[in-house]
C-alpha cells in the first residue's frame, strides 16, 4: 500500500508528465536539428555549383545601350548622326519616330524625310504647343502626310502646314488638304498664270537675274509658292519662270 501511494503521490506531482515531455522535446529538437543540417548542406552545395553564364538572357532583360541604338537606327534607317543623338536623348521621341518608320513599310527614302521632319520641324512645333501631351497628331496622320509630300501631292511648306493643323486640332490630313486647297498643282496651265504674275510684280529682280544673278531664281520661285499658297511644284513653277524669263 505505502508503494502504491508512494507512485500515485509521482504521478501526482506531475513528475511522470513532465519527464515525457521532457523525451518528447529532446525527439522534436533532434529531428529539427537533422532538418536544419540538411537545408544547410543543400544550401552550401548549390553555393559552391557554379551555375551557367546565360549571355543571351541576361542581354535580352537589359535596356538597349546608347553606343547598340546609335548602331541599330544607322543600319536599320540610313539617317543622320545627329537624328540619331536625338533620338538617344529624347527616347520618348524616339519611340514614336520608330513607330512611325515601321507604318513606312521600311522605305528607307521615306522613313529618311520622316526622320527629318521629326527633328528639325515636328521638336519645334511642340515647343510651341507645349509638349507632345497637347499634340493631337497621331503617327498615322503623320505618316501619311509624309507619304504625300514624297508622291508628289504636297510642297514641303504644305506638308508643314499640315502637320500643324493636325496637331492643334487633330483634323483628318485628307480634310486639311482639302479644305484649304493644299494639293500640289503639277499642270503648266495654273502655274504659268502664277510664274506670270511673279515676273511682271518682280522687274528689278528678273533684270539681276538676266544680268547672271542666278541666285534671284529662288526668290521669284519662293514669291510664287507664297502665291500658291505653297500648292505649286516647284520644280515646274522654277522651269517655267526660267522659260517665260528668257524667251
Amino acid at each position: 500500500r505505502s508503494r502504491g501511494s508512494a507512485l500515485c503521490r509521482v504521478v501526482g506531482s506531475g513528475f511522470v508528465l513532465r519527464r515525457m515531455c521532457n523525451l518528447c522535446n529532446k525527439y522534436a529538437i533532434k529531428l529539427i536539428y537533422k532538418k536544419l543540417l540538411h537545408l544547410l548542406h543543400r544550401l552550401i552545395k548549390a553555393i559552391e555549383t557554379p551555375q551557367p553564364f546565360q549571355k543571351a538572357s541576361l542581354k535580352a532583360n537589359m535596356p538597349e545601350l546608347p553606343w547598340d541604338k546609335r548602331e541599330r537606327f544607322r543600319n536599320e534607317y540610313g539617317i543622320k548622326n545627329s537624328d540619331i543623338e536625338i533620338y538617344i536623348q529624347n527616347t520618348k521621341l524616339g519611340k514614336r519616330f520608330e513607330e512611325m518608320a515601321e507604318k513606312m513599310g521600311g522605305e528607307i527614302e521615306n522613313v529618311k524625310v520622316l526622320s527629318n521632319y521629326v527633328t528639325s520641324f515636328y521638336v519645334k512645333l511642340l515647343e510651341e504647343i507645349g509638349g507632345e501631351e497637347k499634340s493631337k497628331l497621331t503617327s498615322e496622320n503623320f505618316v501619311e502626310t509624309i507619304v504625300m509630300l514624297k508622291e508628289g501631292k504636297l510642297s514641303s511648306t504644305s506638308a508643314k502646314e499640315v502637320l500643324t493643323v493636325s496637331a492643334t486640332e487633330g483634323t483628318d490630313i485628307e480634310k486639311i488638304v482639302s479644305e484649304r486647297s493644299l494639293l500640289q498643282k503639277n499642270d503648266e496651265g495654273s502655274i504659268r498664270e502664277i510664274a506670270e504674275e511673279v515676273i511682271s510684280e518682280n522687274q528689278g529682280v528678273v533684270k539681276e537675274y538676266k544680268n547672271g544673278k542666278e541666285t534671284s531664281i529662288q526668290f521669284l520661285i519662293g514669291q510664287g509658292m507664297k502665291k500658291s499658297r505653297g500648292s505649286a511644284n516647284p520644280e515646274v513653277l522654277k522651269e517655267l519662270l526660267q522659260k517665260i524669263i528668257n524667251a
